[in-house]
């Protein structure tokens, strides 16, 4: 399926501001699933395969903190497997927490 075609601002000015509104409103325009988490500054995004399930979730903290994250992705997951070092989470209520250090991303497995 393709998504529906719609006009796509250019934002060329360092506006955080400008930035936030436009990916909002490509979520909002293009039916994206979002995910929640948590501490402020964790960044999350999924990967799909074909039937729409989350098959693998990404987890980045471009902070300077160590922190550990927590994810709601919802759904049947019951693990998640990191697939760079093989550290195993428990998926618990649709929900996983991942230790985050400064500056790193996990690629993480659902099962």
């Amino acid at each position: 399926l393709r998504p529906k075609a719609w006009d796509v601002p250019l934002l060329v000015a360092d506006d955080p501001a400008a930035a936030d509104a436009a990916v909002a409103r490509a979520v909002m325009e293009l039916d994206l699933p979002t995910f929640a988490s948590d501490p402020d500054g964790i960044h999350v995004t999924v990967h799909e395969d074909e039937r729409g399930r989350a098959r693998v979730l990404f987890v980045l903290n471009p902070g300077d903190a160590d922190v550990v994250a927590r994810v709601t992705i919802g759904g049947s997951s019951s693990r998640a497997t990191d697939l760079l070092d093989d550290a195993s989470f428990d998926v618990v209520r649709g929900a996983v927490e991942v230790r985050m250090k400064p500056r790193t991303v996990r690629m993480l497995a659902l099962a």
